[in-house]
Order: structure tokens, then sequence, then C-alpha cells
């Protein structure tokens, strides 16, 4: 190489990458003029890798919406509680690529999140119990937000039963709400 010249690809304050063009032999060299031209096609390229990494999120983003509804089509043809949470856990694993989900419902009367549903852990989950704000499934029910706990072992949140029984290692968990009402929480993981 001989001679270079770059810019920026800038989009809207944000640097996505620079150009570069060489003059790979020779005596090649560059001008103002060259430079100009770069910076009009960095402009225009900016832009349009920003459109393509629209595109690719939003095709990527309808993509996850379509399974959302054929699961849904598919969850609210069963009629079977056991089985619907089976599906869910399951469709959730596959959605999310984590490794393992669990359901907790919570029971208005004894005012308790009860384990549910469990799919996917390489060491069946314990049948537990949860009050509110205990564990991280037990903060969710409570909060009714969910919460991402990407190192669940060292996390003031993991439950002991869990840490004891489980390979947990990051947790993604929501609560399952109708109209404002509690009906439990859902737990994804990566063990």
């Amino acid at each position: 190489i001989s001679a270079v010249l770059a810019e920026p690809l800038v989009y809207r304050d944000r640097l996505l990458g620079v150009i570069s063009v060489e003059h790979e032999r020779g005596e090649g060299r560059f001008s103002a003029q060259d430079q100009e031209l770069l910076t009009l096609l960095a402009d225009q390229a900016a832009i349009a890798i920003e459109n393509a990494r629209l595109f690719r999120a939003e095709h990527g983003r309808r993509e996850q919406l379509e399974a959302i509804r054929a699961v849904s089509t598919e969850i609210t043809q069963e009629l079977d509680l056991a089985r619907v949470l089976s599906m869910v856990a399951r469709r959730a694993c596959e959605l999310t690529g984590a490794t393992a989900a669990d359901i907790d419902l919570w029971d208005p009367e004894r005012e308790l999140l009860v384990s549910e549903a469990s799919h996917g852990h390489s060491v069946p989950r314990p049948a537990t119990v949860r009050r509110l704000g205990e564990g991280a499934m037990g903060t969710v029910a409570r909060q009714r937000c969910g919460l991402i706990l990407n190192d669940y072992r060292s996390s003031p949140l993991a439950h002991p039963a869990t840490l004891a029984h489980t390979k947990i290692t990051a947790s993604l968990v929501e609560p399952l709400m109708c109209r404002d009402a509690l009906l439990g929480v859902i737990g994804v993981d990566h063990e």
C-alpha cells in the first residue's frame, strides 16, 4: 500500500465503521477532491448500512412475532392446564434460546407461588412454594415487573433451593398477568 484515504461511517452522530481506499501499486496519490467524494460516499453508505440494519432487525422482529402468534394459537387450542403450562415452558425456551424454563402459579388463598411446570433442566427442579419477594420468581411476582439476572449464581435474588438443585447461570423472569391480576411467573434460564 502506497497511499490510504479513510473516512468514518457516521449516522446521527453514531460511528458505524470506517471506509478506506488504498493505492497498492505505484505512486498513486489522493487529492482533496478524492476526499470530498469519499466523504459523500461515506455519508450515503452510513445511511444504507443503518437502513439495512433496521430492515434486518425488523425482519427478525417480524419472525419473532409470527412465532409468538403461532405459539398463542397452539396454546389457546389446548384446554388441559398442565399441558398448556408444559407447552408454554417448552416454547419459551425455543423462542428465547434458553435451556430451561419454569412456571410458578399464584395461589391467592395461600398467598404463595406454587411450582407448576418445568422444562429442560439438567437436574429436575424441586417442587417448591415461594412467598412474594422470595427469590427471583417471588421478587418479580411482588414487583409485577420482569428482570434479567445474567449472573444468577451470585445474585442476592437467587433462591437457595434453586442454587442447590440446578446449574442455572442466567435467568430471565417475567410476571404472568391478566387484567392487572397476577396469575404467576415464568422464568427461562441458561444452565
